[in-house]
């Protein structure tokens, strides 16, 4: 069975057609990024990511730097 990174299975086309259309907005973001990871021609993971602007941490609400 073939499940997403919360173990939940996939429902048909709906989430990687969502989640193409997020990153999808974030491509032309300041510091964007993303590394893939292949084995031979088959791609077998991925990260990405941007920088945050100063200040525009609301989301972490709470959360201590060391």
């Amino acid at each position: 069975m073939l499940t997403d990174a919360y173990d939940v299975e996939p429902a048909g086309r709906q989430k990687p057609i969502a989640f193409a259309g997020r990153v999808r907005n974030q491509f032309d973001r300041p510091g964007f990024d993303l590394v893939t990871a292949y084995e031979g021609e088959i791609l077998i993971g991925f990260a990405l990511g941007y920088t945050l602007r100063a200040g525009d941490t609301h989301w972490w609400g709470g959360v201590q730097t060391g």
